[in-house]
């Protein structure tokens, strides 16, 4: 793998690591597998599930909430994942140490599809 700058629609420039037409985005790598993660706000998250539970009238009047709702399960679902991965790269004996990082950007890419770009 070699790595390369890839220009982003947002025109952000993504170092990533490429190998043959599949890329893997270096800085995904060192902040989801290594389990940086930002945490979820698990008290809104709470509130909102409570009270779609508890009023559910009054949580249908603003349908933002059911949006909001939805992203914040997501957002748990993403933090919940990258701890997962974390610790299952500790038990094979990998750190949050630029090496390791480069060692899973290989794994990182089974099964991605490829970019013609």
């Amino acid at each position: 793998m070699r790595p390369v700058e890839v220009n982003a629609p947002n025109g952000h420039i993504i170092l990533c690591a490429k190998k043959d037409s599949v890329l893997v985005p270096i800085a995904k790598v060192a902040t989801y597998a290594m389990g940086k993660v930002a945490m979820y706000p698990q008290s809104e998250l709470r509130q909102l599930q409570q009270m779609k539970q508890n009023a559910r009238k009054l949580f249908e009047r603003n349908p933002g909430n059911e949006q909001r709702l939805s992203h914040l399960k997501k957002l748990r679902h993403n933090y919940e994942r990258s701890r997962s991965m974390l610790k299952s790269l500790q038990k094979v004996g990998l750190n949050d140490s630029e090496n390791d990082i480069n060692n899973c950007i290989p794994l990182a890419s089974c099964g991605r599809k490829s970019y013609d770009g």
